[in-house]
């Protein structure tokens, strides 16, 4: 049983190490923070989608799959936005050790991983970026996008 618990001890360090390195590149447009989380009808801002593919990229694939791309470590977050609302996913990116104390669901998923999810110490627009590019996923059975200009 140590030895299970070794491993995401293991991955956690590498994704905090590399966290820094991570920040370069995303074109973010801070008025995203202030975006209202999606709806029923809500209509994909692909710019904005596509910021949060290069994000997920970066500072979530290595512990979660989307639509069958990125790690294992954590759960897979294929149909997350079917099954959780878009504030809670928000928060569970913002403040998962909040969550963690506070929410049944995001105990359960740590029971379940054996692994606390890591604070990526997100700026607001970058969380709404994520999760726009999440619920985009969801509901176009597409997976990471290519960046423009690809």
């Amino acid at each position: 049983m140590t030895r299970l618990r070794i491993v995401p001890l293991i991955a956690s360090a590498y994704m905090l190490c590399g966290l820094s390195a991570c920040r370069q590149g995303t074109d973010v447009d801070p008025s995203w923070a202030t975006v209202a989380l999606p709806g029923e009808a809500h209509v994909v801002d692909t710019p904005m989608a596509n910021v949060g593919a290069a994000l997920f990229r970066t500072r979530c694939a290595a512990c979660h799959m989307l639509a069958g791309a990125g790690g294992a470590l954590g759960p897979d977050l294929s149909g997350v936005t079917l099954r959780r609302s878009p504030a809670w996913i928000h928060a569970m990116i913002t403040n998962p050790d909040s969550m963690l104390r506070a929410d049944s669901t995001a105990r359960t998923l740590y029971e379940r991983y054996e692994m606390r999810m890591l604070d990526v110490d997100a700026e607001p627009a970058e969380v709404r970026a994520l999760v726009e590019y999440i619920w985009w996923v969801d509901r176009s059975a597409k997976a990471l996008p290519p960046p423009d200009g690809e």
